[in-house]
Parts: structure tokens; C-alpha cells; sequence
């Protein structure tokens, strides 16, 4: 009986959530940390736009791994427990999916295009739009990354439950050790 997810999927899940927490902290020095003017900002946005097509396309190969193995047994667990552990999972893979798409839409509305860290340029999803447009994605863009941070606190909060009060095994599935 498998208890552990497999190393594929334990280092997608690091390695992306390592890239989330530097793009939640990049996307807050952006827009708050650093003057308008300063020439580095245009390099920090095009870091910032090819980073989170990097984490899109991680996350649609860590949903293929995922849909083509089983997952692990879960320990015994109460249903509320389980559901709402699946729940964040589901809306945790949904914001990994949609935020991506958001900025890369939202950029490009702004007829500016989303280089992949100089190598190409993605597809266009979305041609020039009028400013109200702009505006709504660049809204829904920074509403988007509250929902992920709140969802990123609940799974945290869920593994740490798990760790330090219950002292089951559920945190050793994605673990390392």
C-alpha cells in the first residue's frame, strides 16, 4: 500500500511552490516596492510574465502525473477532514491554472507582448483591448493572488494540523525525508 506520493510529483509540487512564493513576493515589490520609473522594472515585469508561464506549464505536467497515477492512501481520516483537503486542492490547481492565464491576458491587452525569459514569445491570447479591460484584468489579476495566498495559508495550515497536532503521517507524503 502506497503512502507517499512519487518523486515526480514531489518535485513538481516543491518546485512549484517554490516559484509561487517568489512570484507572490516579486509581484508585491513590483507594485509596491519599486518607483514607476526605475529602469529595472520592466525587467522585473518580464521576469515576473515568463515565470508564471513556467509555473502554468509545471502545473499542467504535474496534473498529467497526477491523472495518471494513484494517489496515496490517505490515513484514516474524517470526512470533513478529506473534503476540505480536496477542496483546496482543486481550487489551489484552479488559481495555479488561472493566474498564469490572467497576467499573460492582461499583458498582452496592454500590447505588451510575454517573452519566455527571451527564448520566444507566447501566443497570443488576447489582442489589444481598451483600457476598462486592462484595468479589469489587472484586478482580477491581483484579486487572484489574495485567493492564492489565502488557499497556500490553508494547505500550510492543513500539513502544520497535520505535523504538530495530529502526528500522523499525511505530512510525509509530500516530504522529502
Amino acid at each position: 500500500m502506497n503512502f507517499r506520493y512519487g518523486p515526480w510529483a514531489r518535485t513538481f509540487h516543491w518546485t512549484i511552490a517554490l516559484l509561487v512564493f517568489f512570484m507572490l513576493a516579486l509581484g508585491a515589490y513590483m507594485t509596491k516596492g519599486i518607483a514607476p520609473d526605475d529602469p529595472i522594472r520592466g525587467q522585473l515585469y518580464n521576469l515576473h510574465k515568463a515565470t508564471g508561464a513556467l509555473i502554468l506549464f509545471l502545473v499542467l505536467i504535474r496534473l498529467l502525473v497526477r491523472f495518471n497515477n494513484e494517489p496515496p492512501v490517505l490515513d484514516d481520516q474524517p470526512a470533513l477532514i478529506r473534503v476540505g483537503s480536496r477542496l483546496n486542492h482543486y481550487a489551489l490547481y484552479l488559481m495555479l491554472i488561472a493566474q498564469p492565464l490572467i497576467g499573460i491576458s492582461l499583458s498582452q491587452a496592454a500590447d505588451r507582448p510575454v517573452s519566455f525569459y527571451g527564448l520566444f514569445t507566447l501566443p497570443k491570447l488576447i489582442g489589444p483591448q481598451p483600457k476598462p479591460v486592462v484595468e479589469n484584468l489587472a484586478a482580477a489579476h491581483q484579486i487572484g493572488a489574495g485567493i492564492l495566498v489565502l488557499l497556500i495559508a490553508l494547505h500550510i495550515a492543513g500539513a502544520l494540523y497535520h505535523w504538530l497536532i495530529k502526528q500522523d503521517t499525511v505530512m510525509r507524503r509530500m516530504a522529502w525525508w
